[in-house]
């Protein structure tokens, strides 16, 4: 004999039923008899078996109300439990998500945190013009010292500035200080796309302009640290000037009126955690998900072992 307990109904072969009308307390006893020795294995969901307490006062914890049972032939073959197998692949699927993202969430917090506070700060000029990259405001005459690199320039006007007629030994020597950007202008253009220096075309590569016609709003840059471009910005702004060519330039476009704001700040790499929020906070909710889910499930479990009576 077997007895499975559960919430189905539908099994009917080869059922017990004693009920209230016609109660065979004999055979309640036996039957009950049988679940406490265990010659019955197994129950599956049935009919309700009422009896009396007292009638089987002396089987302890069979004490019950009622109880779903449906009782079955030795010979009589069950089919596997498939959709438990499912739900415990999908326990075991959801515990190794939960293990995945929290290694991920920690990685990129550990990784954020080293980045954030293991960067140095760095120096940006923001450059503010209502020309096309004529940069009058570089010239001695037209920077004032009410900013901190207008100072820096009137202290260095003392030295000998490069040879006006030499451009393109001007713009050498700072290639090969591996500066890679030059602020536009369209003599220094014109000099470029002309190769009129007689450059190599390895060299073109290096290079890069900035078009100063969209308003000043636009034109803070904030540039990242360890990217060429960035060392020692302000000596490269410096040297053209010192050349001679920003005056070269001023003298040739006649410019009508630049403004420039040499605020001199400092800022750290662009990678910070309110930059790393969001992804942050996706993984966070994700992460959340995972455990709400996983308990949900567990506690779904525990009610069903309560309700289940253990044979």
């Amino acid at each position: 004999m077997a007895i499975v307990v559960s919430k189905k109904l539908n099994f009917t072969i080869n059922l017990v039923e004693s009920n209230s009308t016609n109660r065979n307390l004999s055979y309640t006893k036996r039957l009950l008899y049988k679940l406490q020795t265990r010659d019955i294995d197994m129950a599956i969901g049935g009919c309700t078996l009422n009896y009396d307490s007292m009638e089987i006062a002396e089987f302890g914890t069979y004490i019950m109300h009622e109880r779903f049972i449906a009782v079955f032939n030795k010979e009589h073959t069950m089919l596997p439990d498939n959709l438990s197998a499912v739900y415990n692949q999908l326990t075991c699927s959801l515990l190794m998500l939960m293990v995945v993202l929290s290694i991920i969430t920690i990685a990129l917090v550990v990784r954020a945190v080293i980045k954030v506070f293991s960067q140095e700060k760095i120096s940006y000029f923001s450059l503010l013009s209502i020309q096309d990259a004529d940069y009058a405001f570089l010239n001695s005459t037209a920077c004032g010292p009410k900013t901190p690199f207008c100072r820096v320039l009137h202290s260095k006007n003392h030295l000998t500035p490069y040879d006006i007629n030499q451009p393109c030994e001007v713009i050498r020597s700072l290639i090969s200080e591996k500066y890679s950007m030059i602020l536009e202008k369209s003599e220094l253009l014109y000099l470029v796309k002309s190769n009129y220096c007689n450059f190599p075309m390895g060299w073109y590569t290096k290079l890069r302009y900035i078009r100063l016609n969209i308003g000043g709003g636009f034109q803070t840059w904030m540039f990242q640290k360890s990217a060429p471009y960035t060392k020692q910005l302000s000596i490269l702004i410096l040297r053209l000037q010192q050349s001679g060519l920003i005056k070269f330039w001023i003298d040739e476009q006649r410019p009508a009126r630049d403004v420039f704001d040499g605020k001199e700040s400092s800022i750290r790499k662009a990678l910070t955690m309110t930059q790393l929020r969001h992804p942050f906070c996706i993984l966070l909710v994700g992460y959340i998900s995972s455990v709400l889910i996983f308990l949900c499930e567990k506690f779904i479990c525990w009610c069903k072992r309560r309700q289940t009576p253990l044979l």
